[in-house]
């Protein structure tokens, strides 16, 4: 892979063969996972879709496991998503929710939304 320790590939929430040749030219796999009312569905959807490739022997990345994503933890579906995942027989990755701290020195950038910047520019 050259000077490259990891290189993600993020593909859209679709079964196409975009995402088939991306997971095929993967060694892992993360899920994300929204917490919306229709992700779970779409995930039972997909990892049946990853399991038929895999028999074929397309894709033989290892699953790392399954990222709860744009998660509001005061909403129940946010709730519910989050448990969900935890209670799936799949690996997880831990989420927290809250908008990311910024540091001293940096400011919010009113023209990118909620991008933050370092306050001083670079040399």
């Amino acid at each position: 892979m050259g000077n490259y320790r990891y290189i993600v590939i993020g593909t859209g929430p679709n079964l196409s063969h975009l995402t088939l040749g991306a997971l095929a030219a993967s060694d892992h796999i993360i899920i994300p996972v929204s917490a919306t009312v229709w992700s779970t569905t779409g995930l039972r959807k997909f990892i049946r879709w990853i399991d038929a490739h895999r028999e074929d022997e397309v894709i033989g990345a290892e699953l790392l496991g399954l990222l709860a994503t744009m998660v509001m933890s005061r909403t129940r579906i946010g709730r519910d998503v989050v448990e969900g995942v935890r209670q799936s027989p799949y690996p997880y990755f831990e989420t927290t929710s809250g908008l990311p701290s910024p540091s001293p020195n940096a400011r919010l950038s009113s023209s990118c939304g909620r991008a933050w910047r370092p306050s001083t520019p670079a040399p």
